[in-house]
């Protein structure tokens, strides 16, 4: 007996299909039939590739799903993703990954949140690895401002004002200290009692 090796190079996928003849003479000739499937490589992608969470207010929190999924159609490796951004606002709070990796044409999830301390624009990114697999990425912003806020101004004393009559109108000032814009502005007048009114 003797031995032949043959190799199989993939090329494009799919089944590839081939024979094997060992011919002598004498000794006549004797054939195999070979097989093999050529899968494509794992290949990482992300979805969407970019979002915007859009105007925050500061102390909110806001989450986006991003979608993960093995376009080739080989196993992928252990699949890390990586959020970052100069002032930690996005953060990832999910991941529903396997540790073992995708199949091919599988998909998985992150989370990602963004949760402002600050007021301004910002900016990250999203990035998932794996090997073999790649890596995918995907950019993040966000406008946070500060959330409405009352400030209100009042005289400081009406004087004395005899009972039964009633003093001249003086102006009071609500403002809103804050970035938001506030819900409509109601005023209700409150009784003080002599508790209230400090006597």
């Amino acid at each position: 007996t003797c031995t032949v090796s043959v190799h199989f190079t993939a090329g494009t996928p799919g089944t590839i299909t081939a024979g094997l003849s060992a011919t002598a003479s004498p000794g006549g000739t004797a054939t195999a039939a070979l097989q093999a499937e050529a899968l494509s490589p794992a290949a990482l992608s992300i979805t969407p590739t970019f979002f915007d969470y859009g105007t925050q207010t500061v102390g909110s929190r806001t989450d986006e799903v991003f979608t993960v999924a093995n376009t080739g159609q080989s196993q992928s490796g252990q699949i890390l993703p990586l959020v970052s951004d100069n002032f930690g606002f996005f953060r990832l709070v999910a991941n529903t990954c396997p540790g073992s990796g995708l199949a091919g044409g599988a998909s998985c999830t992150i989370t990602v949140e963004f949760d402002p301390f600050e007021e301004g624009l910002f900016t990250g990114s999203v990035s998932v690895q794996a090997t073999p697999g790649g890596t995918a990425d995907a950019a993040v912003e966000a406008f946070a401002i500060f959330p409405a806020r009352f400030s209100i101004t009042t005289p400081s004393d009406f004087g004395n004002v005899v009972i039964g009559t009633s003093t001249a109108a003086q102006t009071i000032t609500v403002t809103n200290v804050g970035q938001q814009t506030s819900g409509q502005v109601s005023a209700v007048r409150r009784e003080l009692d002599a508790k209230d009114a400090g006597a």
